[in-house]
């Protein structure tokens, strides 16, 4: 019980395994450990930045840097759990016209 052999209607010939020797072995092992290996470090890492924006990177000051990224961040649209986290707002050409309604407000 120790080899069941299955085939299914195949030849032996395309039934037979592969042996490897032990050198074999070793240098299939070292290989996916150096794919393994480069693999972590291009996570860690990471991959280049495309020449664009590291050019406007480069040329722009920390502060204005700072600035724009503080300005994106209030820009930008919250989503949490269904729902948007940024208050709904009125189109400034509308509040004239809805200023003629009246709301029963409780």
């Amino acid at each position: 019980m120790d080899y069941i052999n299955h085939t299914n209607g195949q030849d032996e010939e395309s039934n037979q395994q592969t042996t490897f020797t032990r050198a074999e072995v070793e240098e299939i092992i070292r290989e996916l450990e150096e794919r393994r290996e480069s693999q972590r470090q291009l996570q860690t890492i990471g991959s280049e930045l495309p020449l664009a924006i590291s050019q406007a990177l480069d040329g722009t000051s920390t502060t204005q840097l700072k600035e724009n990224f503080k300005q994106y961040k209030r820009s930008v649209q919250r989503y949490n759990h269904d729902e948007w986290t940024t208050a709904e707002q009125i189109i400034k050409e509308f509040i004239p016209e809805l200023k003629n309604w009246k709301v029963d407000a409780y």
